[in-house]
């Protein structure tokens, strides 16, 4: 899978790749599969340049990280069929960086471009299962 966000909207083509494992999931209930890992699916997200400086000097997501954390909460609904709602005190660069610091692979040593790794659905389902109160919307 390939995402672009300079060229797409940024919150479709992050919904797009984190609503694949979805798809799988009702194709695997209509196939009558039983076997929970028949579609796998783990994807791996780069950024380039995925860090920029804030007035003090300190490396912080850029806005393109943070679209991809925002949308998790909606990919999030789709999965679970409910509002979900990640509640910290902490900001959103930190939730980044503790809730998926060990699924979060910065190579701060590289002179070209900085990459970072983020594995998509071991953090979604980690953050969603783990670190999310799930709220029902009530009508």
């Amino acid at each position: 899978l390939f995402g672009l966000p300079y060229y797409e909207s940024a919150i479709v083509e992050q919904n797009l790749l984190l609503n694949k494992r979805q798809k799988d999931e009702i194709e695997m209930k209509d196939l009558r599969i039983l076997d929970p890992d028949y579609y796998r699916f783990e994807t791996h997200v780069l950024f380039d340049d995925a860090f920029e400086d804030d007035e003090n000097g300190n490396r912080i997501p850029n806005r393109y990280v943070k679209q991809l954390v925002a949308t998790v909460n909606v990919a999030g609904a789709y999965v679970h069929e409910a509002v979900l709602f990640i509640s910290t005190i902490l900001g959103l660069g930190t939730i980044l960086l503790t809730i998926v610091s060990a699924l979060l692979i910065v190579f701060s040593t590289l002179t070209i471009a900085e990459l970072y790794t983020i594995s998509i659905l071991p953090a979604l389902f980690y953050i969603l299962l783990f670190s999310t109160q799930v709220k029902k919307a009530r009508s």
